[in-house]
């Protein structure tokens, strides 16, 4: 099997507004929430990472554990959403650009290791365009999107974002069955995070 590059962007530079307090920085696991997130990727081999945060990075970043030299910041993370902020770790890429991303939001620290491992084991075999995880139908996080649709996130609409790139290969995507419900879960508010924390 051909060697691949695929190299993992976490999504982070959203105000948290509902939750009330900083996403990245709920406690998950004994640690932060982006802190779960960057001791999984480095548990699935995955070494290479971009943290997008936004304009107040640094605080999240010393508390997170995140070294300054893996952070982009997004300066307005309003105004663009979260496919704003994709874009700005792809700017980021381009002087070595991998084969593919793992577009990992940090609201879903929940997600194994193992089930990492079965995604890039996925994307390794043919490289398709998406390859996301399914759980009973639905499709969740993290997605890596291939290369080859890099200047179609470019082009997405702020409104629908990476989904509509997700849309666009619902025929030629790769899913991967699994039974963690992490992986479709948000957590959005409050009462996300207490029902998420009490079935881990």
């Amino acid at each position: 099997m051909t060697p691949v590059r695929v190299v993992a962007v976490v999504l982070a530079a959203g105000r948290s507004r509902r939750m009330g307090r900083p996403k990245p920085l709920l406690p998950w696991g004994g640690a932060t929430a982006i802190g779960a997130i960057l001791r999984t990727l480095a548990e699935a081999g995955l070494r290479e990472y971009r943290v997008v945060l936004g304009p107040d990075f640094f605080p999240v970043a010393a508390t997170g554990g995140v070294p300054l030299a893996r952070v982009v910041v997004n300066p307005e993370p309003d105004s663009g959403g979260p496919i704003g902020s994709l874009r700005l770790a792809l700017d980021a890429l381009q002087g070595t650009p991998p084969d593919g991303v793992l577009v990992w939001p940090a609201d879903h620290p929940g997600v194994s290791a193992l089930l990492l491992r079965r995604l890039l084991d996925r994307f390794a075999r043919g490289r398709p365009p998406v390859v996301r995880p399914s759980v009973a139908g639905r499709g969740g996080h993290p997605t890596i999107f291939a290369a080859a649709v890099f200047p179609e996130i470019r082009r997405a609409p702020a409104e629908e974002g990476a989904r509509a790139v997700v849309r666009a290969h619902r025929g030629d995507e790769a899913l991967v069955e699994t039974d963690e419900v992490a992986a479709v879960r948000d957590l959005d508010t409050p009462e996300d995070y207490a029902a998420a924390t009490l079935r881990e």
